[in-house]
Formats: structure tokens, C-alpha cells, sequence
């Protein structure tokens, strides 16, 4: 198990891990944004995706700071946990420069360990070109156990431009809209959010 207080990584720095707050959403979703313009797609999913793997995920078994874990590079983000998903399932999202080391390796036993108290066993996603992060988990022990999706992208400029049908107007979602938002939500996946 990883201590809180933090671990070396490859390189000589201190990684710290934290506990994860509300407040970090944005910086989180800005940095993987950074990520995905600098690495590539492959490792990273889209930044929408974080708040529903984050809240949705693993609502109601614990307070999410319990389950979902910062880590910093001296006030950088050098990776995010999001453990317990499904109960036995976590995420790791690891700076592209830490991809393959042993910090990276670090980030997931200690995901591991806090996802499997209780659990058989435990899994994670990887996509199959994330070589990396395949000979991490395979190095750590982890099989593969299936293929469970197939992400498809493609360019906004590519598509054609969205025409509503008459009698509707597309513009941006507003904060004013949260209600009408959660409740289509829930309407579509059968799930109990608010608009806070």
C-alpha cells in the first residue's frame, strides 16, 4: 500500500496523494484535457467522462474523497484514482510522462488496495493500444479478462452540422438548466440525479 504522505517516482520527485474534493472537477478535467492534446486519445477518456465515473460510478457506497485519490507532483497533477467503481473496478489516469514508470505502477497498487478490501478480485480498463499501461498491469499480475467496448472518434469537422427538427432551437446548456438536464437523465438511465 502506498502511504498518503506520498512515494518517489522514477524520476526523483515527491508524489503526494490526497484525497479528492469537488473543487479539483475543473483543474482535473482542464489538465487530462492537456493530456489528451499532448499524448493522444489512447489511455485517456473524454473529460466529460471523469464526473460520471467519479459520481455516478460510486455513488452512494462511500464519500467520494474516501475513493478517489489525487496525486501531485509538487503542485502539478501527476494522476487520478477513481477506486471501488462498480464496487470492484478503479481508474487511473497518470500523466503522460509518468506513463510506464514505476509512479504509475505506485498509482495502481495503491487503487488496487483501496478498491479491494473485501473484493475477490478487482479490475480495471485499459485501452488496446495503451501498451504502457498493459505491461504495468501484466508486470503487477493483472490478466486480461475481455473486451468490453469498442470508442470510436472522429473529427468535429468531419460531421455534418447539427440541424434541429422544426420548432427546436441547439444552443449551449446553461447552469439555469441543471434540473431539465438531471431530470432527462434520469428519465434515460434510470438514476436518481439532481441538478446540484
Amino acid at each position: 500500500m502506498i502511504p498518503a504522505s506520498g512515494n518517489v517516482n522514477d524520476n526523483g520527485r515527491m508524489l503526494t496523494m490526497r484525497l479528492y474534493t469537488d473543487a479539483d472537477l475543473p483543474w482535473i478535467q482542464e489538465t487530462v484535457a492537456e493530456w489528451i492534446a499532448d499524448a493522444g486519445r489512447c489511455a485517456y477518456d473524454h473529460i466529460g467522462e471523469l464526473p460520471h465515473r467519479i459520481y455516478e460510478n460510486i455513488r452512494g457506497r462511500r464519500p467520494t474523497g474516501e475513493v478517489v485519490h489525487v496525486w501531485e507532483d509538487g503542485g502539478r497533477l501527476a494522476g487520478l484514482t477513481v477506486n471501488t467503481r462498480f464496487e470492484n473496478a478503479f481508474d487511473v489516469f497518470t500523466a503522460p510522462d509518468l506513463r510506464g514508470t514505476q509512479a504509475e505502477a505506485d498509482m495502481i497498487e495503491a487503487a488496487c488496495a483501496t478498491t479491494g478490501r473485501g473484493e475477490d478480485e478487482v479490475l480495471t480498463d485499459v485501452f488496446d493500444c495503451d501498451t504502457a499501461r498493459i505491461e504495468v498491469l501484466e508486470r503487477l499480475g493483472f490478466t486480461r479478462f475481455r473486451t468490453w467496448d469498442d470508442v470510436n472518434e472522429a473529427a468535429l469537422a468531419d460531421l455534418p452540422a447539427p440541424s434541429p427538427p422544426p420548432g427546436f432551437t441547439l444552443r449551449a446548456a446553461r447552469l439555469a438548466d441543471a434540473d431539465e438536464l438531471a431530470r432527462a437523465r434520469n428519465s434515460a438511465f434510470d438514476s436518481e440525479w439532481t441538478g446540484a
